[in-house]
């Protein structure tokens, strides 16, 4: 049997499943109609509607014919059910139920929303005003005779843009069963191939297309159900599994779109054959997949089912004639009593996928709280960041490049310093990594290099050094962006040779062909460039050749492991070599005294930097004021 076939299968018996479900409702909602006790009707679909979405309070407001007024005939509010009960036709037609009735769509709406339609006079308040409304209109042949509304107030779940078409099509179903039972004014019954027609948009509106698989709507509703299952029975032991798929980009980028659609498929199927048959698979969108283990005995069994998941999708994926591997990295997180909010776990689940990404991949690790307090901290520091950004917090300080001989500066770096408003300055330690997480690092940088570039061309071109600046290799993975560091420069009148862009070593290691490109166009432009802690324990003599590059910057840590033995200056001296034998300039990083400093200068090298040479200055005019000379120790 074909993939293509078992997946048809799959979703053939899925959908059986689910148009049983609605017959089973439609003949209850038929009997009721039958025996014209529509207060049983009313309370079925208010049941059923419960069943889709938050449906804490509900009213149907109805008009038996054209001319007949409109009333609430069924209403459940914890808030105002008596005030409700007693509302005319003019009060109803004056709020937004009247609203709905008019335009005849459904409406989602808010304090906001409603302060914005109240202005406008469309509506005005009627009873106790909700923290979330939302209504569909009852439609026979079209025309609104009715409206279904639910709404929360405040402390309540509020409704979803989701929830639109779920009310809308349960909303359906009701005026079916009005129009059938006579009691509604009408020229034609709506027939059963509408209520199929009602059961497949139900379906589509809780299934992933793709897949056929649960979305994330019925996931979050099994899993709220699983929560007030577990506060009643605490005995009730469940889990999530949060499944991301490794180096899926790669297929969509190499492949296409449509063959990494039918991996998504077939990883989809053969997740299905590791889960039981109580348990619930849905796809939440991308290479994301959730699974629900409902029931466990004990933890061991969420355990094998994660081995079995990652086992399940190491094994090759056969594509449009090619065979490739890509993995997964999974979370686990089990429930408990903290839980209220199905939200809250798919978080934690999400949280410590995450880790298993940072710890190599093809793994599964298990949610602890100290995971939810690193994110957490991480979450706070990135907003740190974007306030920073917004205030203009980042700033340089400027180290100089000395003459190891003469002691003279013969350039600047320009190090990266947070000006945090309570907590003084920050250096990059504290916050390098979730700046290049959040992708916030390119501001940063820019930001960085304006200001460099600002007080450069305010010196005077006799005295203007050449100024490296550090740089993220993300500037160099879209032209777009090597594109701004240039405008950033050429706005500024400095002359690109007074710049030396430097990118960190362990960004280039992997450094594909559009940031190799990168790096030629800056080149042309007429700026230097350098390799940052080179030989921190990943470079290559590769990564000498394809980068264009006018500096070597040795790491600190290299510099301090020449006075440890002949292999090491023998390296030291090779490199050198190298470096001139390429045209490249060697400086030697984080000297930290007198012995390395005339170490290096008896081994050749030229320049270098660091504290026992000279500390930062945060003010660049100052360090011209004096004379131009390092105040070696």
């Amino acid at each position: 049997m074909s993939m293509h076939h078992r997946h048809q299968q799959r979703l053939l018996r899925l959908y059986r499943g689910q148009q049983q479900r609605h017959n089973r409702l439609l003949a209850q909602l038929c009997k009721y109609t039958q025996d014209g006790n529509m207060e049983q009707l009313y309370c079925l679909f208010h049941e059923y509607v419960s069943s889709l979405l938050p449906c804490e309070n509900i009213y149907i407001a109805l008009k038996a014919s054209q001319k007949s007024a409109l009333k609430i005939v069924y209403a459940v509010d914890g808030k105002d059910q008596l005030s409700m009960l007693s509302l005319s036709q003019e009060q109803l037609m004056a709020g937004l139920t009247g609203m709905v009735m008019q335009t005849n769509e459904p409406l989602l709406c808010g304090p906001e929303q409603f302060a914005q339609i109240e202005s406008l006079g469309l509506a005005t308040q009627v009873g106790k005003l909700a923290h979330s409304w939302l209504g569909a209109p009852i439609q026979i042949e079209g025309e609104a005779v009715g409206v279904v509304a639910v709404q929360s107030y405040k402390g309540q779940k509020a409704h979803k843009q989701s929830n639109i078409a779920l009310l809308t099509s349960a909303v359906h179903l009701l005026s079916s069963e009005l129009a059938r039972s006579g009691r509604i004014s009408v020229h034609n019954k709506i027939e059963a191939t509408d209520k199929n027609q009602i059961s497949t948009l139900l379906y589509q509106a809780r299934h992933d297309p793709l897949t056929g698989l649960p979305n994330r709507q019925m996931l979050l509703e099994r899993l709220e159900q699983a929560i007030a299952h577990h506060k009643r029975h605490t005995d009730h032991q469940f889990a999530l599994l949060f499944v991301d798929l490794d180096r899926f980009k790669r297929i969509n980028d190499s492949l296409g779109h449509m063959a990494g659609d039918q991996v998504l498929i077939e990883a989809g199927e053969r997740l299905v054959n590791c889960i039981r048959r109580n348990d619930l698979l849905a796809r939440l969108g991308g290479d994301e997949f959730v699974i629900l283990l409902d029931t466990l005995n004990h933890k061991q069994a969420a355990e094998e089912i994660a081995q079995r998941t990652l086992q399940a999708i190491s094994e090759p994926f056969n594509v449009e004639g090619c065979s490739f591997q890509i993995g997964c990295s999974i979370g686990l997180a089990y429930c408990h009593s903290g839980y209220h909010h199905p939200e809250e776990l798919l978080r934690d689940a999400d949280t410590a996928m995450y880790q298993a990404k940072t710890a190599g991949r093809e793994c599964y690790i298990t949610f602890d709280a100290s995971m939810r307090q690193a994110h957490d901290q991480a979450f706070a520091m990135e907003q740190a960041i974007r306030q920073g950004l917004k205030h203009g917090q980042f700033i340089p300080h400027f180290q100089p490049i000395i003459d190891l001989k003469s002691n003279k500066i013969v350039g600047l770096e320009a190090l990266l310093r947070w000006h945090h408003p309570s907590e003084g300055i920050k250096h990059p330690k504290a916050f390098l990594v979730t700046a290049t997480d959040s992708g916030l690092i390119v501001a940063i940088d820019r930001m960085m290099l304006t200001e460099v570039c600002y007080q450069l061309a305010a010196l005077p071109p006799e005295q203007a050094p050449m100024m490296a600046v550090n740089l993220s290799h993300r500037h160099l993975l879209h032209p777009a962006h090597v594109q701004s560091l240039l405008s950033i420069i050429d706005n500024s009148g400095v002359e690109k040779s007074k710049l030396l862009l430097e990118f960190a070593e362990a960004d280039c290691v992997q450094m594909k062909q559009t940031a190799i490109d990168s790096l030629a166009t800056l080149k042309q432009a007429g700026v230097h460039l350098a390799i940052d802690q080179f030989g921190s324990g990943q470079a290559s003599l590769q990564l000498l050749q394809q980068c264009p590059v006018d500096f070597i910057k040795l790491d600190q840590q290299f510099v301090s492991q020449l006075s440890e033995g002949k292999r090491q200056q023998a390296l030291f001296r090779a490199l050198l070599d190298l470096s001139q034998q390429m045209g490249c300039e060697l400086v030697a990083e984080g000297i930290e005294d007198a012995q390395q400093q005339k170490q290096l200068t008896a081994m050749g090298c030229r320049y270098g930097q660091g504290f026992w040479l000279a500390k930062p200055e945060a003010h660049l005019a100052k360090m011209f004021a004096v004379d131009n000379v390092a105040h070696s120790k």
